[in-house]
């Protein structure tokens, strides 16, 4: 959490300006537009259960709306330096965070049932989550911080960041709300440590797979454990984060 003091890194005088309704827009067009071509074209279940190709392709079909609003927005901003790279370093022990999250994810994904689903279907649940990843860092770690940190304090913008983050899992119930909330906060460590946007892409697509695995096959799993190890582990991270967030911070903006 970056002390009250810390300046927020200063926006580029070629930014054009996002109000809150247009903030508003955009978060209601990103979540309700990619449901509806679910519904009403793909016919999706809506369910992450990947029991063949075609649900595989419905996942990526879906998700690829995502990024495309996304990035159109982005760009009708001219936002991009700002998105995709971080002024705000934090220390380098912060590091901790996104390796242990790749490492999690790896190891905790479902490799049995994988190879039963087949390579085609491996591989297309990867793109579909990988655009899961693109599309909501650039949303939330991207467009959706900058908003905030043009407004606010830091720690403010990272707090709203991650709760808003979570909001837009409320399909999946409040217990996912709040993890999703949680997975967020160190997100945003995540692109401070690493300076852009691209390792938290990676970590968000990493813990995705991970979890969609065990739904993989004609016969997915029904008590899978993945979700609770990643979350117990998200709320250590976090911890240890927040109590050590004075020596996360740098001297400066600029320091690494």
């Amino acid at each position: 959490m970056t002390d009250a003091s810390t300046p927020a890194p200063t926006a580029p005088a070629t930014r054009r300006k996002l109000s809150w309704l247009g903030l508003i827009a955009l978060l209601v067009a990103f979540t309700m537009v990619p449901a509806f071509i679910d519904v009403l074209v793909v016919h999706g279940s809506g369910q992450y259960e990947f029991p063949d190709l075609d649900s595989v392709n419905d996942l990526m079909i879906v998700k690829a709306i995502g990024v495309v609003i996304v990035v159109l927005a982005i760009s009708l901003l001219r936002w991009w330096p700002v998105v995709l790279r971080e002024e705000l370093r934090t220390r380098r022990w912060v590091w901790i965070v996104p390796i242990t999250l790749l490492v999690a994810s790896i190891a905790t994904i479902d490799y049995s049932r994988l190879a039963t689903a087949g390579v085609a279907l491996g591989v297309g649940l990867l793109v579909g989550t990988l655009f899961i990843g693109v599309s909501e860092e650039l949303l939330f770690r991207g467009v959706v911080l900058t908003f905030l940190r043009d407004r606010y304090r830091e720690w403010i913008a990272a707090t709203v960041t991650a709760v808003l983050f979570g909001a837009i899992h409320f399909l999946a119930g409040p217990v996912q709300i709040v993890a999703s909330a949680i997975f967020g906060y160190l997100l945003y460590y995540v692109r401070r440590v690493s300076g852009g946007i691209v390792m938290p892409i990676l970590v968000h697509t990493a813990w995705d797979f991970s979890v969609f695995t065990a739904y993989t096959t004609a016969t997915p799993a029904v008590d899978d454990d993945t979700s609770l190890i990643l979350f117990l582990l998200s709320v250590v991270l976090l911890l240890a984060v927040l109590v050590g967030h004075r020596a996360a911070e740098p001297r400066s903006p600029q320091a690494p």
